[in-house]
């Protein structure tokens, strides 16, 4: 096989350490994307944290929040992802199809969160999302939903809530290098199936075709793909 080249600037390469492998530094880009929610809301180790979807971006943010010793409460509706949330570290979780998420929240941070995410990206849920936080909470949105979400102002005047949206890295790749080096990200929750190069098209197939239990897919190059996938 001929080696493929990409040429890119050198202020978009980071090192790693030896001791961190390809399979976790492939995880640096979603987890810029928890870093950057993290200094968006300003999250400390103080906060009482709900993350509304348990997806790629809702496990990253939760594994970014718990290592700033949040709190974290995490919703959705499928028990395959909120068992991975739970595998993460979340202090709670809870099926918004079977209970109520408000009853949830409130019994979880009585007065309301100090910051909610919707990591899902629906206008229904970044609707919800001042009704679920305590006075002067930070709301994260982090979806590109084009449906118009109805949220009267007093709603956000009465708490004093700040609202902001999250969507890039922002130059989030130094910090996530260090969770990398000191091992505060765990590839394994996140990598659920592995491809060489040439199963590229199986990996796509596959990995949308089974959108409940899919987090992440990597494609292998070579013969390091294959044995990875073999084994």
């Amino acid at each position: 096989m001929r080696p493929n080249f990409i040429v890119v600037d050198e202020s978009h390469l980071y090192s790693f350490e030896d001791s961190v492998s390809f399979e976790q530094a492939a995880l640096a880009e979603p987890f810029s994307i928890a870093s950057n929610v993290l200094e968006r809301t300003g999250m400390t180790g103080k906060d009482q944290v709900v993350i509304l979807g348990s997806g790629t971006i809702g496990l990253c943010t939760l594994q970014a929040a718990k290592g700033v010793g949040a709190r974290v409460l995490v919703s959705d509706v499928v028990e395959e992802k909120l068992e991975r949330a739970r595998r993460a570290g979340a202090d709670a979780v809870v099926n918004s199809n079977e209970h109520s998420l408000a009853e949830a929240v409130e019994a979880f941070a009585p007065g309301g969160a100090d910051v909610v995410i919707d990591a899902v990206g629906i206008a229904a849920l970044t609707e919800q999302m001042p009704d679920l936080a305590a006075p002067r909470a930070r709301l994260a949105v982090l979806g590109f939903d084009e449906r118009e979400a109805r949220i009267p102002p007093v709603k956000i005047t009465r708490k004093e809530l700040t609202l902001v949206g999250s969507r890039m890295n922002c130059h989030q790749f130094p910090r996530v290098m260090e969770w990398l080096k000191e091992g505060k990200i765990d590839d394994t929750l996140m990598v659920t199936g592995k491809y060489p190069l040439e199963e590229i098209q199986k990996a796509f197939e596959e990995t949308l075709g089974d959108k409940d239990g899919a987090v992440k897919t990597l494609i292998l190059l070579g013969e390091e793909g294959q044995s990875e996938r073999d084994s």
